[in-house]
């Protein structure tokens, strides 16, 4: 008899502790999924989900639809911050809106400024997605490139030139740019003609000029639909790399694949979703 109360609790000692195991294991993988499907209702589906890894245990009690299941805090005693306004205070440019409309052409057709440096100010620099360059690298890779001589028929087709108003003396436009590899392009090892047809996916661009019309900052490469073209979703010569074949392999020229965390979180999402039913 005592043999047998002997296994008995030993039995449930193991049971215990595999279901502590368990349940702990649970929580863990609901900690990792709770940014991702937050709270409300989701308490309850949670407990239920964590019933099931222990069945020993209490079953949960439904909340109430009308609120999330957290646990309530008092107010009393706290201070209350101002509310901020969102609204953004506009700021008018120094120089007249056609004016730096018609600035910021003439630096487009200049070739960005490299068949003309000076409208580009001293303190002038390039900024891409992962790019940043100041006036002399900006402008010693413009011609170590020759982008010019090797898509002699580059059209930028720039539309829907803006001036910022919030941010003085900047010009906002799109571009989807249109070119053929007709002539030798040099980044690295020398490309020679395709004859591949370029096809830009639409691109957000912007200007700034300072007050004597100088332009002193240059952004490019923003793909607002990374679907249209053929250069793979990528904006200006990373995307002409990628169309013509000449990418490097590395990731930042090759075209947007999903990261393994982000597979990771969405099947999680999936998951927890069955939940709701």
């Amino acid at each position: 008899m005592a043999s047998a109360t002997a296994i008995l609790s030993n039995s449930s000692c193991l049971l215990s502790g595999l279901t502590r195991r368990t349940e702990k294991r649970a929580q863990g993988f609901l900690n990792a999924a709770a940014p991702v499907v937050g709270l409300g209702q989701q308490c309850y589906r949670r407990k239920q989900l964590l019933h099931s890894f222990n069945p020993l245990s209490k079953p949960p009690t439904a909340p109430a639809r009308h609120g999330p299941c957290v646990r309530a805090q008092s107010t009393a005693g706290v201070a209350t911050k101002k509310a901020v306004s969102t609204k953004l205070e506009e700021k008018p440019s120094t120089l007249p809106e056609e004016q730096l409309i018609e600035l910021a052409k003439k630096v487009l057709n200049a070739n960005n400024g490299l068949d003309d440096p000076s409208l580009l100010a001293d303190g002038f620099y390039f900024a891409a997605p992962i790019i940043y360059l100041q006036k002399n690298e900006f402008l010693q890779a413009l011609g170590r490139f020759s982008v010019k001589d090797a898509f002699p028929d580059l059209e930028p087709n720039a539309f829907g030139f803006s001036v910022d108003p919030y941010e003085p003396n900047r010009v906002w436009f799109f571009t989807r740019s249109r070119a053929t590899h007709t002539g030798v392009l040099n980044f690295g090892s020398p490309t020679p003609p395709t004859f591949t047809r370029v096809e830009s996916p639409p691109e957000v661009s912007s200007i700034t000029f300072n007050n004597e019309g100088k332009a002193t900052r240059l952004t490019a490469g923003y793909v607002v639909d990374r679907r249209t073209g053929n250069t793979g979703g990528l904006g200006a010569l990373f995307g002409i790399l990628y169309a013509i074949g000449a990418a490097p392999p590395v990731p930042e020229f090759q075209p947007y694949e999903k990261s393994w965390q982000f597979a990771l979180f969405s099947n999680i999402q999936g998951l927890m979703s069955r939940f709701k039913r």
